[in-house]
């Protein structure tokens, strides 16, 4: 997972952006991976066309090492929804 803050000069970074990092996940710690009075949600569909799942609201993200690290998402079930809270786990090296 890529947690780089300041990766573009948009709010918080613009997708195209980071796709051109190639990690197989995004993980952010604001609320939303789009502008908080987005419309178009941009960057979710910019992800979800990637195939690129988004992780937000994460914590201690600065605390995890620059590469080694596992991370685990533990989604909780909600029918009908297109997403949900989960348990964020990382498994250090």
């Amino acid at each position: 997972m890529l947690g780089r803050a300041g990766a573009g000069g948009d709010f918080p970074f613009t997708p195209e952006n980071v796709l051109t990092l190639n990690g197989r996940a995004i993980g952010i710690d604001t609320a939303s991976i789009d502008r908080g009075a987005s419309v178009d949600f941009r960057a979710h569909r910019a992800f979800a066309n990637a195939n690129t799942p988004i992780f937000e609201n994460l914590t201690n993200l600065g605390a995890l090492p620059a590469q080694g690290a596992v991370f685990i998402g533990l989604p909780m079930k909600i029918g009908g929804g297109s997403g949900g809270p989960l348990r964020a786990v990382a498994l250090l090296p």
